[in-house]
């Protein structure tokens, strides 16, 4: 069960958030001000920290910068009533993960912890497995098939980017800047030079996964289970948009037999239609009772 730290100075606010997680099945632990979050850190394993701005002894950017510096692993989500862009844009630079003003909606902010728990869970994995391809952080080790891959540092840490994140799109400078570095002066076409690399060593017909090309700048790498539900819901909505002429025609055959002027031609083709008609709506109650597994 996951831990929280709630650190506001008003008991009020505090005890509230306490009762919204609990209820949403997590560990709390509260802090009246910034250096009393500081002193729980220090004795209590903590795996997210939602933190007011404006507290006495250290305020929340203080908090945020320090927690930055000695907790890099730790998500961050800034509680506040400062609304003001200013102050956004302030707490972002401090270091924070996520920004919910107050008021607030107690599903709000649960969603918001889930999302910000999810990602750093994925960011802290040590090891990571894509298709037939098994990736281990600690010892900078690439297994394929049972076999261990030699591959270059770069081309490792931008595998293990794109890995712990499947099916999500990356921009070029995304990439550059969470691989190389925000002071990376080299040519950008590096990226597409280790792109490419990665493709030859792992092609999708053997290692279950694609990196794709996303218009041409962004890339994201796709599991095979990825790409058959992509096609099943291609197939579902090309089946829908079937249904729809199919519906259409039956209503056009049923004027045109009203006004007597159907031909046997017309009836053996709304007779088809029909069948179509039938047959999605058949598809449609198995797709909703029996989903097809991704």
């Amino acid at each position: 069960m996951s831990k929280i730290l709630i650190a506001d100075d008003d008991p009020n606010i505090r005890e509230l958030v306490c009762i919204m997680l609990k209820n949403g099945g997590y560990e709390v632990c509260d802090a009246k001000d910034g250096r009393n979050a500081l002193e729980k850190l220090m004795i209590e394993a903590i795996d997210l920290a939602i933190i007011d701005l404006m507290m006495p002894n250290m305020d929340g950017y203080e908090l945020c910068r320090n927690l930055r510096q000695y907790y890099e692993n730790l998500p961050i989500l800034m509680l506040t009533a400062k609304a003001e862009l200013p102050s956004k844009i302030k707490g972002f630079e401090a270091g924070a993960d996520d920004y919910l003003t107050k008021p607030f909606e107690s599903d709000e902010l649960l969603l918001r912890v889930r999302a910000l728990l999810r990602r750093y869970k994925i960011e802290a994995s040590q090891t990571i497995q894509v298709g037939k391809v098994v990736i281990d952080k600690i010892g900078y080790i690439v297994t394929f098939n049972n076999v261990q891959e030699d591959i270059p540092m770069k081309e490792f840490e931008l595998l293990f980017k794109l890995a712990g994140f499947s099916g999500k799109t990356f921009s070029r400078d995304r990439l550059i800047n969470d691989v190389w570095g925000y002071d990376f002066d080299g040519n950008e076409r590096t990226l597409d030079v280790h792109i490419s690399r990665l493709r030859e060593r792992f092609p999708e017909e053997r290692s279950g996964f694609k990196i794709t090309t996303i218009r041409g700048i962004d890339w994201r790498l796709n599991n095979g289970s990825e790409k058959n539900a992509i096609s099943n819901r291609r197939f579902g909505i090309s089946i829908a948009l079937l249904c729809v002429f199919c519906d259409r025609l039956r209503h056009y055959g049923f004027y045109l037999r009203l006004y007597g002027k159907a031909a046997r031609n017309i009836n053996a083709h709304l007779f088809m239609a029909d069948r179509i008609f039938v047959c999605y709506r058949h598809y449609s109650a198995y797709t909703v009772y029996f989903p097809q597994k991704s």
